[in-house]
């Protein structure tokens, strides 16, 4: 019988430590919050204009990609530049059943 109690005690006392916490956290103003009103004009991203090496990492990464995708997307010099495509067109690979590739999207031109 006190083994009972002694557990419903326990288990009572960590349901309050739970609700107490629960309404702590979330109670506790946010101060990494920020308000979009106040912030500066070109400051919509505070957290790339604190790391230089990110943000011209991502520029660097979306010019990449822009050219990636004029250079697939040259029809007069049309060569592909995904290795699947190359096997696709090999026959060693197949296309998805629209005809286009199943890594960069490309639609397949088959003869």
């Amino acid at each position: 019988m006190p083994v009972i109690i002694i557990v419903f005690g326990l288990a009572l006392l960590m349901l309050i430590g739970l609700v107490v916490l629960v309404f702590i956290i979330l109670c506790k103003p946010d101060k990494d919050e920020y308000d979009e009103d106040s912030m500066e004009e070109g400051q919509a991203f505070p957290g790339l204009s604190k790391n230089p090496e990110l943000a011209s990492a991502l520029q660097k990464s979306f010019a990449n990609q822009v050219q990636m995708v004029t250079s697939t997307m040259d029809r007069e010099n049309y060569m592909f530049e995904c290795l699947t495509c190359h096997l696709i067109q090999m026959g060693e690979n197949m296309a998805y059943s629209d005809n286009t590739c199943p890594h960069c999207g490309t639609t397949m031109d088959r003869d």
